[in-house]
């Protein structure tokens, strides 16, 4: 799913320059994948599937995507989905909590890398 990889980098910042000591990335892991679960619960997975186009795809992802940049931590966030997998969906409501619930073996992952990555490297 993933079209971006996660990277994490030890870097060393000296009098306005940079050095990067170390690096650890997770390559099927990106942004793309926290959109496909947005998408996912604001259509539900069967929806998500049957997609007409992969164009329908696209928006439904975009408009996730947008979305997801903009959320902050709140009870609800709405936005319109309508018409983007088929006429007459509507608005949809996603509770943030559900949605960070979700991600949440994403980040895991995440941490983990970030603490391989400072086990290889302390000094």
């Amino acid at each position: 799913m993933a079209a971006a990889t996660f990277d994490v980098s030890l870097v060393e910042l000296d009098a306005g320059s940079h050095t990067v000591l170390a690096s650890e990335g997770i390559s099927n892991l990106g942004g793309d994948d926290f959109d496909h679960i947005l998408a996912e619960m604001a259509v539900g997975e069967q929806a998500l599937g049957c997609a007409r186009s992969r164009a329908e795809l696209f928006r439904l992802q975009d408009e996730c995507r947008r979305n997801k940049k903009r959320c902050i931590p709140t009870p609800a966030r709405s936005w319109s989905t309508s018409d983007v997998l088929h006429e007459g969906m509507g608005p949809m409501a996603i509770p943030v909590a559900e949605f960070y619930a979700r991600c949440q073996p994403l980040i895991d992952e995440t941490l983990a890398a970030t603490s391989r990555l400072a086990a290889r490297n302390r000094s």
